[in-house]
């Protein structure tokens, strides 16, 4: 039994075009991984391995090719994996204090967010925090 090719003539060019252009590694892989499937000679398992993903991934790819088009696979999902729990209020309470230079060390930090908000916060999110919040700010990032 033969099997389909992927997609459409109309993807095959857009996928061609995409292909020449600039863009991030994850999205070339996801670009030549469709490109491949386009190809019925082309296995999943030959496609996975050419390009050093797992076969599952590239089933995965696959399928929400065919479900939602090129332009789903195409978008990163960024809603896997674990949350930081850093949300709107605690973001703006970090930042006052940084502008303020509120705080000496990370867990002076750490321990007004903790009273303030009236949860946990460990030592390492909040550094962390605190070091991708200073990027755009002139006051000194507080010891660790």
């Amino acid at each position: 039994m033969q099997r389909q090719p992927l997609g459409e003539a109309a993807d095959r060019q857009k996928i061609q075009s995409l292909l020449k252009g600039r863009n991030p590694g994850w999205m070339q892989t996801r670009l030549c991984a469709l490109k491949m499937g386009l190809s019925a000679s082309n296995t999943k398992a030959f496609i996975a391995e050419s390009l050093g993903v797992s076969e599952r991934t590239v089933a995965r790819w696959f399928t929400v090719y065919r479900q939602q088009g090129l332009d789903a696979v195409l978008k990163r999902g960024y809603g896997i994996g674990r949350p930081s729990g850093l949300n709107s209020e605690i973001e703006a309470y970090l930042l006052k204090g940084l502008e303020n230079a509120r705080w000496n060390t990370a867990e002076q930090a750490r321990a007004e967010l903790s009273l303030h908000f009236k949860r946990s916060f460990s030592y390492h999110q909040v550094w962390h925090w605190l070091k991708k919040m200073r990027r755009g700010i002139s006051s000194p990032l507080p010891r660790a």
